[in-house]
């Protein structure tokens, strides 16, 4: 983290990917294809985006690591104004992980995208699915919150829609 923070991108990049490819423990590994897509965010670099989608299209011999990846991407095109690829990217997650925890995370994911764009009711939507089907889960507070918060604000910050084609 520290060699991405200090700006020396490419020595972090061969670091992360080395990490990934030396089939590290899966938590080690799901936290260098994170720190890739900070990289991204802060640089831009197409090799970095290419390497973490190659993992979310689930290469055999890293299948574990797709979960992360798909949230990685849907966050990098997020962050990137791609919401269609963003919500892409999420239902992805959901779809190949129902019932899992990997399916709560992808829902509340879209519940700050969805909000984020102003489109409170597919934000609720999301939301009340996984109130009903994961009501322990620590984080639909925080959603509930961030819905509510933004959905009732005067001086919400909403993406401008006119530039981007969302579906929904």
């Amino acid at each position: 983290h520290e060699l991405s923070i200090k700006g020396s991108y490419n020595n972090a990049i061969s670091i992360y990917k080395s990490i990934i490819n030396s089939k590290a423990s899966k938590k080690t590994a799901e936290t260098a294809i994170v720190e890739l897509g900070n990289i991204f965010k802060a640089n831009k670099d197409q090799t970095v985006l290419d390497f973490i989608k190659e993992f979310a299209s689930a290469k055999a011999d890293q299948f574990e690591l797709r979960p992360v990846a798909l949230s990685t991407l849907g966050h990098i095109y997020s962050a990137i104004g791609d919401f269609n690829s963003a919500l892409s990217s999420f239902e992805s997650l959901i779809s190949l992980y129902l019932g899992t925890v990997h399916e709560p995370a992808g829902r509340l994911n879209m519940v700050y995208l969805y909000t984020s764009l102003g489109k409170y009711d597919l934000a609720k939507e999301a939301l009340d699915i996984v109130k009903s089907k994961f009501p322990n889960d620590e984080n639909i507070l925080s959603a509930e919150w961030y819905l509510k918060t933004f959905s009732n604000s005067s001086s919400q910050f909403v993406y401008n829609n006119s530039q981007q084609n969302t579906t929904g």
